[in-house]
């Protein structure tokens, strides 16, 4: 569980980094620092969810297998 926590403030952060880039990259004036935060917030609950969400309903219990052993169980 803590490690999805971890990906998903990584990907929130790259999501701020790699947004601010090319935000100066294309020299956006109107860019608001508010909103791309608001939307890395967005990026990070999205991400931790997902992981969760798979792991919680995605993650089947391994059945194991009966291993013929010539010793039938009757």
């Amino acid at each position: 569980m803590t490690e999805y926590i971890y990906i998903a403030l990584l990907s929130g952060i790259v999501f701020f980094i790699f947004k601010l880039v090319m935000n100066k990259k294309n020299k956006v004036t109107e860019s608001n620092e508010k909103d791309l935060m608001k939307d890395s917030v967005y990026v990070t609950i999205i991400v931790g969810l997902i992981l969760f969400a798979k792991d919680h309903y995605f993650n089947k219990s391994r059945i194991k297998t009966q291993v013929f052993t010539n010793e039938p169980a009757f």
